[in-house]
């Protein structure tokens, strides 16, 4: 969580093409952030979902490997919520073991200052790994699709759409742009999660995918013939809601919306 995640967030960002570097590293560059604060993988994990099975295979076995490196070492960490640097620090002093020998003498079973040296190894194998991996299997991670941001042969990047002179803030430019990909009418079920939009529409073989990257999803992920979710990042619950206004200001659309917070 400290070392693995956010080395694994850094490689897809390396991996990216040069010109879309900027505007993925600020959605993996948070991702990395919070799951070193606070041990928060589920943003990163459900990527891996979306984009390649592979990945999280691998970030499984990973955490099984250094899980058992730790078990062996017999280096203990308590936490409260999750295993973050918060979490980290705050259970540092409780984390040490000591045993007393027939002499009297103390010594130390659990040396948490361990985890430090596993930080640094987690991040240097996953990042190797995973850089690896998505550079020597082209694997699409965000910003190395041919159409990342391509719409009508125009690269439109979040830093242009920001400059523009408009009117609305940047989750009503989102949504719109999310409403004309999808189709207004299309709508059944508005909902998120943490960094997804959860839909239900009436047909998703009608959401053009394209435009839905151009709104600036980081991938899109169609279940069956009516479920679809698309990555937002951790502003989704803004864009549902400016989703959920702009379809109901419309007079001519009757459509059931859920929040799930």
């Amino acid at each position: 969580m400290m070392g693995g995640i956010p080395a694994a967030a850094l490689a897809m960002i390396m991996a990216a093409k040069k010109e879309n570097r900027k505007m993925v590293s600020g959605f993996l560059g948070g991702v990395a952030l919070v799951s070193f604060i606070s041990g928060i993988t589920e943003p990163i994990e459900f990527s891996f979902v979306f984009i390649a099975s592979l990945l999280l295979v691998i970030h499984a076995l990973l955490t099984g490997i250094f899980i058992a490196i730790t078990t062996a070492l017999h280096i203990q960490v308590g936490f409260g919520f999750s295993a973050g640097i918060i979490d980290y620090c705050i259970s540092f002093a409780q984390s040490w073991g000591f045993a007393n020998h027939a002499t009297g003498a103390y010594h130390i079973t659990s040396n948490s200052l361990w985890v430090l040296l596993l930080i640094v190894a987690a991040g240097g194998v996953y990042f190797i790994i995973f850089y690896t991996l998505i550079t020597k299997m082209d694997i699409e991670t965000p910003g190395r699709e041919e159409d990342f941001g391509v719409e009508e042969n125009k690269v439109t990047t979040k830093s242009e759409l920001s400059n523009k002179n408009l009117k609305s803030d940047k989750y009503t430019l989102m949504a719109t742009k999310l409403i004309e990909a999808i189709g207004a009418d299309n709508f059944v079920v508005i909902d998120n999660c943490a960094t997804r939009l959860r839909l239900i529409v009436k047909d998703t073989s009608r959401v053009n995918l394209a435009k839905v990257k151009v709104a600036g999803a980081f991938g899109t992920k169609i279940l069956n013939k009516e479920a679809l979710q698309i990555v937002i990042g951790t502003d989704v619950e803004h864009v549902a809601n400016a989703i959920k206004a702009q379809l109901q200001n419309s007079a001519t659309l009757n459509i059931k919306t859920k929040v799930n917070l």
